[in-house]
């Protein structure tokens, strides 16, 4: 990986549900806050954000100002369909206007993010909460407390919304309703892929959120805790199942996700008519033999 690709490189963390937002505004208050202060003030970086609502102005709104407790109260009163935070490195930024052709431009200067997107007029499509930070603010390893972190964020949510999956790992990932390296393979985007969230999980990666409808399909929790390729299977509310694949987020090999792959094989979606490769050159995508046998559809389907 050359060094300049490492802005690009995130952990990431996001959570996906069908259940509606109504009423449920402080728990999308107290993920964004425990985000701030357990992940972007310990980097001391200030986050600016937009808005999406009814009658919501159009503009940027900054964190750590009256604008969040402006925003707190919108989203108390669901007017908030969607929140888009992030942080950006204003040295790269600038270098991007000046030199667009130097080093230094070529890099992201998106270094934080989290986003928030609702669609109460579009019930099939999953709501998704995610958020990132590139590793080059932890010089290439991301710590543990970060890691720990994303793990409670996430974990917590399940306890208060019907969740249908989410994952944590270490790639590529641009916030902003993206898809997961095993999307990207078999060419789905996520309004497509986040409509077969009940029935799919979303990958195999080193953290990974499954739903009580992933855990019957792979065969049941006490089947999973026996036979799953992984450091730690941990039981969930309303019987989900947290599966995390190594000890450390910054210790995977190919063949940890690869045994993951194969294990997920009944709950992974398949392509609509192709699959991706090439992608692999900047996602961390397991490309086997019999991946166009048992993703791409067949002539009876």
């Amino acid at each position: 990986m050359h060094k300049s690709d490492l802005s690009r490189i995130s952990i990431y963390g996001c959570i996906s549900t069908y259940d509606s937002f109504v009423g449920k505004g402080q728990v999308i208050i107290d993920v964004i806050e425990e985000f701030a202060d357990k992940i972007v003030n310990p980097l001391n970086k200030d986050l600016i954000y937009n808005l999406k609502g009814k009658s919501i102005k159009h503009r940027e709104y900054k964190y750590d100002s009256d604008d969040w407790n402006s925003t707190k109260l919108l989203l108390l009163n669901d007017r908030v369909q969607k929140i888009y935070m992030m942080h950006i490195d204003k040295d790269i930024n600038q270098a991007i206007g000046n030199n667009p052709d130097s080093e230094l431009a070529r890099m992201s200067p998106n270094f934080i993010g989290l986003n928030f997107h609702t669609d109460p007029e579009k019930p099939e499509q999953a709501s998704l909460l995610e958020f990132n930070v590139t590793i080059l603010l932890y010089k290439g390893c991301v710590p543990e407390y970060v890691t720990n972190t994303f793990v409670r964020i996430i974990e917590e949510l399940t306890s208060k919304i019907n969740s249908v999956g989410g994952f944590i790992t270490i790639d590529s990932m641009p916030i902003y309703e993206a898809f997961s390296a095993h999307e990207r393979y078999i060419a789905l985007n996520y309004t497509y892929a986040s409509r077969q969230f009940d029935r799919y999980f979303r990958g195999y990666s080193w953290g990974n959120f499954l739903s009580y409808r992933h855990v019957e399909l792979l065969g049941g929790i006490e089947y999973i805790e026996k036979e799953a390729p992984v450091y730690l299977v941990k039981r969930l509310p309303y019987g989900g199942a947290f599966l995390q694949l190594t000890e450390n987020i910054n210790n995977v090999s190919d063949d940890d996700l690869r045994k993951l792959k194969k294990f997920f094989l009944p709950i992974l979606p398949k392509a609509i008519f192709r699959l991706s490769p090439s992608e692999s050159t900047f996602r961390r995508m397991i490309i086997d033999d019999d991946d166009k046998e048992n993703f791409l559809p067949t002539k009876e389907t």
